[in-house]
């Protein structure tokens, strides 16, 4: 196991990375993944700090989205009804997410990131 904890500047130079990528493409979620677990955050405070990144990202990209003439009213108001079920679902999953071992929840984190890498590759595979 690699043993780096990446401090504050560390994230904040990840976070301009990141940002930027996600002004190219549609969602950076599995990116931002590792570096959360890397600076410690498990359980509660990860899924937490993962919500508010992604909310401000999401706010952000829509308001510069709607400017630039992108995207009309009804995608916004679709969008933010998607954002009130995620937290609805965010919200009657916490009591679960708390009670996992921190131990366990990095397993299903690394699970679930191993999982999306395979997904991305088997949709970037070219048709036979």
């Amino acid at each position: 196991r690699l043993d780096f904890r990446p401090n504050l500047w560390h994230m904040a130079l990840v976070g301009g990375a990141i940002g930027y990528l996600t002004g190219l493409v549609a969602s950076t979620g599995a990116i931002n993944t590792p570096f959360f677990l890397a600076f410690g955050l498990v359980t509660g405070a990860d899924v937490g700090t993962v919500a508010a990144s992604s909310l401000t990202v999401v706010l952000a990209k829509g308001v510069t989205f709607h400017q630039l003439g992108i995207i009309n009213g009804r995608a916004i108001a679709q969008g933010l009804l998607i954002g009130v079920f995620v937290l609805i679902g965010a919200t009657l999953s916490k009591r679960l997410v708390l009670q996992i071992p921190e131990h366990r929840f990095l397993q299903l984190m690394e699970g679930v990131m191993l999982v999306s890498g395979l997904s991305i590759l088997w949709m970037a595979w070219p048709a036979a």
